[in-house]
Order: C-alpha cells, then sequence, then structure tokens
C-alpha cells in the first residue's frame, strides 16, 4: 500500500472481541467518515458494519486487507453512540458488534443500499396540558431547583397522584428549548394511555419505539432522530436508549422499579435504567426516575445522595389510599366460606361493588406453573365469576385472548370505557393504567408473588400489590383491595404496606446475605452437551475464581436442563466498595482462556440479574 492509503477499523454486528481492518478503495475515500455504515465481506457473508477509526495502517492487525464494498445510507453513528456502546459493552461484558446489533435490530440485513421514502409525521390539533394542583406544582418546582443544580431526581408519587402530567409539563419545556425527550416505560401494554395522552399534547413531535415495529417505521425514527433537525419526544421501552439522539435534554424512566427494563436475551444484557443514567451524563441531560414503590437500589441511590427525591404524596382528587384487607384463604376454607377462588368476604364485596355501579379487577397471581395451567387458572375464574354474576359483563385479560397488540388494546379501552363490569387478568395489570370506575382490585392466589429462590421476591410483592393498589378508587371515591393468600404468616402479608419497617427489614436480610443494593452481582450461566466437559469446565472456574481478591462465589449449582443439555451456574459478588473493572477485566480474560480449552461449552454473563 502507499501513503495514500486509507484504512478502516469496523465493528460488525457479531460477537468479535478482535480488531478488524478493511482497506477503503479509491472512490470511497471522499465520502466515508468515522461512523459510517458500511458493507463488508467477512468470512464469505456480506454484513453491514460500522466505522469506529480511519487511519492511514491497519494496526496490529495481521489477516488479508479486504476492502469496503460501499457506504449504506444508515445514519452515522456519533461519538457520543460510540461513547455508550463502549460503556454498554464494558459494564455489560459483551462485545462492541452485539450492542451495535441492539441498536439496529433487523436493520442490518438490508445492504440494498437503496434510499427510503418516509412518509412526513402526521399532524394533527394539539390541546394545551392540563391545569397543576397545588401538590403538582410545588413537586414540579422542587425538580426543577435540582436540574439546575444538574442533580438526577427521584418522583416518588403515590398512585393517582398525577406523576404523568408532571412529566408531560417538563417535556413540554424541553421541546420548547430545541431538546429532545426520551420517555422510558416499562412494556408496551403499559403505554397505550400514556401514548394516547401524549398524542393529545405533542401531536407533532411525538416517536413511539416498541419491538413491534416494521423496518420502515424503525428507520424513520433513526433517520429524523440522527439528523438533529427537530426535537421530538420519544415513547418507548428499554430499547429506546439505543436510539441516535442528537439533542438530548430530559430522559424520564417510569415505574423504574420494574424488571422488564432488564434485557435477558440476547446480548447485550444491560438494564435500561441504569444505562439511562449514564446516557444522561453523556449527553449533560437531565434525568427523572418515578414510582410509588421504588426500586432497592433506587432507595439505597437516594440515600447515598446520588439522587435527590421529590415527594407527590397526594392522590389527585385528594381520595385517600385504598384500604388493604387480607384474607387468609386457608381459614376461609376451613369455615365453608370459599367458592371456587373465591373467598365469601370477597364475593361480598364484588355485589357491593356492582350494586354501587363500580367495576372489578380481579388478577391471579399464579405464576410458578406451566404456560397452559396459568391460562386455565384464569379461565376457571372467568367460569366461576359468571357462575355467580350470571348478569354482569367479564372480560378476560390474558395471553390468549390478548395475544396481539391489537387485542390488548382494546380489552383494556374497553374496560377503562365500562363496557365491562369485571376483568380477570393473569397480567399485573398494575402499572400505568387508569380506569375511572374502578374501586374494588382482588390478588387471587397472593401467596404465588413469593419465591424463595429468588432475593428480591419481597421487594417485588409487595411492589406489586402496591400498584395494583393503586388502579382503585382513583376518582370518585376510596377503594379496596382484597388480598387472597395462603400463607398468612409470611412478613410481607402481615405488614403489607410499602412502609420503613418492611422495607427496613427486607434491606438488613439484603445486607446480612450480601445481594444488592449492597453488592453487585454477575451470573456465570454454563451450558454444553457433554457432562464431562461442563464439570471439567466448571472445576477449573472454580479454582480461577478461587484466585480472585474481593469477591465471593457461589456456585456452580444446577439451575436445571434438560437431556444432553447440562447447565450450571456460578454466582459471583463483588463488594461495593471494590472496583468491578479490574475484576470484569480479569474475568473476561479468564473465561475466554478457559473457553479455548472448551469448545464445547459456552458461557453467558448477565450483569446484574434481576
Amino acid at each position: 500500500m502507499n501513503e495514500k492509503s486509507l484504512f478502516a477499523k469496523v465493528i460488525p454486528p457479531l460477537k468479535l472481541r478482535k480488531e478488524i481492518f478493511y482497506a477503503v478503495p479509491d472512490k470511497l475515500k471522499n465520502s466515508i467518515l468515522t461512523g459510517s455504515q458500511v458493507k463488508i465481506n467477512l468470512a464469505g457473508k456480506e454484513y453491514i458494519a460500522v466505522v469506529s477509526q480511519l487511519s492511514d495502517h491497519s494496526g496490529l492487525f495481521k489477516g488479508k486487507i479486504k476492502e469496503i464494498i460501499s457506504i449504506t445510507d444508515l445514519p452515522i453513528i456519533s461519538e457520543s453512540d460510540f461513547e455508550f456502546w463502549r460503556w454498554i459493552s464494558d459494564y455489560y461484558m459483551c462485545a462492541l458488534g452485539e450492542v451495535y446489533k441492539a441498536a439496529y435490530p433487523g436493520l442490518l440485513k438490508d445492504v440494498s443500499g437503496k434510499k427510503r421514502r418516509l412518509k412526513e409525521i402526521k399532524k394533527s390539533k394539539e390541546i394545551p396540558l392540563p391545569q397543576m394542583s397545588f401538590y403538582q406544582q410545588t413537586a414540579l418546582d422542587k425538580i426543577r431547583e435540582n436540574f439546575i443544580n444538574k442533580t438526577p431526581v427521584f418522583l416518588r408519587g403515590e398512585p393517582g397522584s398525577g406523576k404523568s402530567e408532571i412529566y408531560f409539563r417538563l417535556a413540554d419545556e424541553y421541546l420548547k428549548m430545541g431538546k429532545s425527550v426520551l420517555f422510558l416505560l416499562p412494556e408496551i401494554a403499559v403505554s397505550h394511555q400514556i401514548t394516547k395522552r401524549a398524542q393529545s399534547y405533542f401531536s407533532n413531535k411525538l416517536l413511539i419505539s416498541h419491538s413491534r415495529q416494521t423496518h420502515v417505521e424503525r428507520m424513520k425514527i433513526l433517520e429524523l432522530l440522527s439528523s438533529g433537525v427537530d426535537p421530538y419526544i420519544v415513547i418507548g421501552v428499554r430499547s429506546a436508549i439505543l436510539l441516535p439522539f442528537r439533542n438530548l435534554g430530559l430522559i424520564i424512566v417510569d415505574e423504574e422499579q420494574e424488571y422488564s427494563y432488564k434485557q435477558f436475551e440476547p446480548a447485550p444484557r444491560y438494564n435500561a435504567r441504569d444505562s439511562s443514567m449514564i446516557l444522561a451524563r453523556i449527553h449533560k441531560a437531565d434525568i427523572i426516575l418515578g414510582s410509588s414503590t421504588p426500586s432497592f437500589e433506587s432507595l439505597e441511590n437516594i440515600k447515598e445522595n446520588k439522587i435527590s427525591q421529590v415527594n407527590l404524596l397526594s392522590r389527585f382528587h385528594d381520595i385517600p389510599a385504598p384500604d388493604i384487607k387480607i384474607i387468609d384463604t386457608g381459614t376461609e376454607s376451613r369455615r365453608g366460606k370459599m367458592k371456587g377462588f373465591l373467598s365469601g368476604y370477597l364475593i361480598e364485596s364484588i355485589k357491593k361493588a356492582l350494586t354501587d355501579g363500580d367495576q372489578v379487577l380481579l388478577i391471579s397471581a399464579k405464576k410458578y406453573v406451566s404456560a397452559p395451567e396459568l391460562q386455565l387458572t384464569t379461565k376457571i375464574l372467568e367460569e366461576q365469576l359468571n357462575s355467580i354474576f350470571p348478569e354482569s359483563s367479564i372480560v378476560r385479560f390474558d395471553n390468549e385472548t390478548s395475544a396481539g397488540k391489537a387485542d390488548e388494546k382494546r380489552i383494556l379501552n374497553d374496560f377503562a370505557t365500562h363496557k365491562y363490569e369485571i376483568m380477570v387478568s393473569n397480567k399485573m395489570t398494575g402499572k400505568g393504567f387508569h380506569f375511572p370506575g374502578l374501586n374494588l382490585a382482588a390478588i387471587i392466589f397472593a401467596e404465588s408473588l413469593i419465591n424463595n429462590s429468588d432475593f428480591r421476591s419481597g421487594e417485588k410483592a409487595l411492589q406489586t400489590i402496591y400498584q395494583i393498589a393503586g388502579r382503585a378508587g382513583r376518582e370518585k371515591k376510596q377503594g379496596l383491595v382484597i388480598v387472597q393468600t395462603a400463607s398468612l404468616k409470611n412478613p410481607i402479608f402481615k405488614s403489607i404496606r410499602f412502609g420503613e419497617d418492611t422495607i427496613k427489614e427486607l434491606m438488613n436480610e439484603r445486607l446480612t446475605f450480601e445481594y444488592p443494593p449492597f453488592v453487585r452481582l454477575i451470573n456465570l450461566n454454563i451450558k454444553g452437551k457433554n457432562f464431562e466437559s461442563v464439570k471439567n469446565y466448571c472445576e477449573k472456574l472454580s479454582h480461577k475464581l478461587s484466585g480472585f481478591e474481593s469477591i465471593v462465589t457461589e456456585g456452580p449449582f444446577d439451575p436445571g436442563g434438560s437431556e444432553n443439555d447440562f447447565r450450571q451456574r456460578f454466582i459471583i459478588k463483588i463488594r461495593k466498595n471494590k472496583s468491578s473493572v479490574e475484576t470484569k477485566l480479569k474475568l473476561g480474560k479468564t473465561l475466554e482462556s478457559i473457553g479455548e480449552e472448551f469448545p464445547g461449552v459456552t458461557t453467558t454473563v448477565d450483569v446484574d440479574p434481576s
């Protein structure tokens, strides 16, 4: 190569750790940039890769230097995008190519290079934002004060207190400053009502991002955001944090305690809530997390002054929080007061609610069973209710009746508009929904919320019960929540409120047994088809891990597999006063070294498992 040669270091959408260099042909030298997405040939296959560096040499790369085929019309990756991707790659111990693939899912297979014509955003008339209550305005003023000092905010608001109105007010302010807003929600189902309201306020500036979008819909969002021409409010689920923001001013993470913010498969196994804190820092954006039932991680961050708490503890219509009644189904059964899955107290409460013209929501918490059995539980509940209340309109909301997005939206809208009097569900319909006529909510099989193999189950149970309770009695009068359980002696049901004493007790347990938020966890999930190979791999890994300082290792143990699918798991605990960076680097090299000796054994690394 002569002195005018140009080389590009590229990141393909693959699990590769090594650097790959390509020669830039003369015809592309004047148009290629760092961040360009280019078409390459790798191992006989064509891929789209992103250029991470341009130079006049190929570094230490010793392989055959191929030429880049062409430059695609996909958006240029910015330096802030690269910085965020590198953080995810380092923190969650995955390849940069895996992060790149997650940021452009499905799009990297399109190597046609053709320009796409995108429809303009449909414009509609926007309505003014609603007036704030005294309590909302007070909270908003405190949030603004924290933002002036560049302090992250946690908005702790009672269900029905009007957190969404504060979010929308803030979003409006940032849009008027020419800044984009990222509004994260834990799942698509939760987004229906929020999106509908946002559409009425920000129709011309609203973008929706989720995994069910078409190729063209996602391309439209990518091109609009990467252009940086206009500010937008993006409402999306966890993957929206990987969008190419250029003028990001505010990040909102609603229901931050939800575990659906954690990506499980495939890598990168990131937590969108935690990653959003880094995204805000990179863009110098403000960030607000919100919930009525904070995650224990957030509570600890508040305690350590890493985030400032702002309270909104008054419900919007000054209606008292729902009354929560615990029913011991064992005692009810012995007294002959159970009718199928329903206690006598619940049946009488449903009768009263229907007589008063109120709606009823029944949630089956039975989840540690097979999928068919789970559906059967809601079907039986529906049949029992139809038998006891034959004149009432009843709808079932589960994976069978709401398999598609349209069905899900239709059922929730129908219940919200009082088309049905009773809804039976096995989905935790407690987040982000507003049902004006709902005054009675009941949780059946609440003991199923407690799973002794999950150290977070007590926290999750409290959050679930409190969130479902928040749906009842939001507009007219105080609601009633009935929790039916066969495990009345469990401490969670003795002190059902999300109160300081209960939280303190659960936190002390975490501290004693060294679990988050007091340590960092890494799960190593090992699998292979040969029992002896998996066994020998684990023995060698166990020996290597014993030489690590400042960590506690548990395992290996069998998380469950199948014939010819042998699995083991290690749990690594890193104490918070120790640097996890060095430990992760050493761990990564150890796994790579051992993996070369056992090619039939694979290990997936899950940092901060939920």
